[in-house]
């Protein structure tokens, strides 16, 4: 898979933080559909009603009102259907129980704010060449 050939879902209560992702991805001359979701009732909504065929990567805000993105993806792990769904969670928390509990859950990394551009396509590098939850948190690169 290459980063390219993929789908982008950002679920973030700050529409700022899409646009400034969006830029990040143009200025690496990745160019693919993007999707944006302000909360994680509405990405759910949206994961269940897509094609699953065509590939999608999500990128999960933590702290966001009402259904947080830990309860967001808790939910979809535990739905048949969405399962599989390659999740990387996307925060300004640095605390150690954040990044627990979104490698208990699965999730693919774990982003912190201001350096998602060439974190995440080091990410989905990585991805690439292990399945979800193959590898540990000291394989992550840190991200400052």
């Amino acid at each position: 898979m290459a980063v390219t050939d993929v789908e982008i879902l950002m679920v973030d209560d700050d529409p700022l933080d899409f646009e400034l992702f969006r830029r990040s991805l143009a200025k690496q001359s990745i160019s693919k559909t993007l999707h944006y979701k302000p909360s994680g009732e509405e990405a759910l909504a949206f994961l269940r009603h897509r094609d699953p065929a065509n590939p999608l990567i999500v990128l999960m805000d933590i702290n966001m009102p009402g259904m947080n993105g830990i309860e967001c993806l808790e939910e979809i792990r535990q739905d048949p259907l969405l399962r599989s769904t390659t999740v990387f969670m996307l925060t300004t928390s640095e605390a150690d129980a954040d990044v627990a509990k979104a490698h208990e859950l699965n999730a693919a990394g774990y982003l912190v704010k201001g350096s998602i551009g060439t974190a995440f396509v080091e990410q989905i590098n990585l991805l690439e060449n292990n399945s979800p939850g193959s590898f540990s948190s000291d394989d992550i690169p840190k991200m400052n």
